[in-house]
């Protein structure tokens, strides 16, 4: 890992290209599991919650009752001039390729 700072971080005009690069990326550090995130994800917030999908029947309830999954939680990062996702539970970050975000401050969240 690189010993330059990092600081959390927001999108600078995503495309829908940086926007499926991202899903891709979140979906591999949860080991396949496929995810669906908002065009607007890692905008204006530099954390991400992802909660599992739960299955429902015919009249929209969980097939399951009350899932206790806990979301895991992403953030979107800057090191010197490139762009990582960080998955907090396990620390594991991924670079965005062609990526631009801006730092933000903890006061702007």
């Amino acid at each position: 890992m690189s010993n330059k700072p990092e600081t959390n971080a927001v999108l600078i005009h995503p495309s829908k290209q940086v926007h499926s690069q991202i899903t891709e990326v979140i979906t591999g550090l949860l080991n396949g599991l496929p995810v669906t995130l908002a065009q607007s994800a890692f905008t204006t917030e530099p954390r991400v919650l992802v909660e599992r999908q739960q299955h429902v029947d015919s009249k929209g309830l969980p097939l399951q009752g009350r899932s206790l999954d806990i979301p895991q939680a992403f953030t979107l990062v800057k090191r010197g001039d490139a762009c990582f996702i960080k998955h907090e539970k396990s620390g594991e970050s991924v670079l965005l390729k062609g990526v631009n975000c801006r730092p933000v401050t903890d006061a702007a969240n």
